[in-house]
């Protein structure tokens, strides 16, 4: 790819992102949309990612103001996190941020596929009616995020049942088996959550489920984006898709010392 168009993708990818975690964070009753640039800042109830963050930031003008600002909200909230992404400005966001307080605590990598629509041997299902979309967001909280409190999963699924974002599934006797969530923005389509019951993997089903996602957005001439764990990264790339950028996870947990 030209470094100008993997720029592009990059961006896109990003926007994408903040948009998937907008459309969950408004789904919460006292969401509240706090500032829109040089970054955006969403508050909510709980210290999940999607309630509590700060991404999409464009620091060229008054950044340690800026940066002192983002710390001294950070010890007024439960478990602010940051996003910094590759396409994020200035180039050195990450020392920057741990300097006032951040600690990493993840760190995923941006890929996009664009091709032509593949050949589908199996159909995932379109998640449609209110009750299905519950069950397949529990199903996707408990099997995708697997690290998260009990608590935590039910405010996930909660969110992502009445989100504005597409679910597909596999079915097995009335149950979810596999599913998929995804977000079209501007000029690209994003995929997240991509999960697998225990006992069904190996069947083929995650494959499918991808598959079916690059040909709708082929049918569109869109590109597809993700974010994953370097561990995935092979297996995605097996699927066509190549690396255009990351995304830096970070926690507030320290105070700026400020003078």
């Amino acid at each position: 790819m030209e470094r100008g168009l993997l720029k592009d993708l990059a961006r896109l990818t990003r926007d994408n992102m903040i948009t998937t975690y907008l459309g969950l964070a408004r789904t919460v009753p006292t969401f509240q949309l706090l500032k829109e640039t040089p970054y955006v800042l969403v508050s909510g109830p709980s210290d999940l990612s999607f309630c509590n963050f700060a991404a999409q930031f464009d620091l060229t003008k008054d950044l340690d103001s800026e940066l002192q600002q983002l710390a001294q909200y950070g010890e007024t909230v439960p478990g602010l996190w940051a996003f910094v992404i590759s396409s994020d400005k200035p180039e050195d966001l990450v020392d920057r941020i741990q300097e006032v307080g951040f600690e990493r605590r993840q760190y995923l990598v941006q890929m996009v596929w664009q091709g032509s629509a593949p050949t589908l041997s199996a159909w995932p299902e379109p998640v449609l009616r209110p009750e299905d979309r519950e069950r397949v967001a529990h199903f996707m909280a408990d099997t995708f995020f697997l690290r998260t409190s009990a608590e935590g999963k039910k405010r996930i699924a909660a969110a992502t049942s009445v989100s504005p974002h597409q679910l597909q599934a596999f079915w097995k006797e009335g149950s979810p088996v596999a599913a998929v969530m995804t977000v079209e923005t501007s000029g690209i389509l994003g995929l997240y959550n991509l999960c697998t019951k225990e006992s069904e993997r190996g069947e083929g089903y995650g494959r499918a489920l991808v598959r079916q996602v690059q040909a709708q957005a082929a049918s569109n001439g869109l590109p597809v984006c993700l974010q994953c764990h370097v561990e995935l990264q092979g297996w995605y790339q097996d699927l066509g898709f190549r690396p255009v950028g990351e995304v830096e996870a970070f926690t507030f947990v320290g105070t700026f010392p400020f003078f």
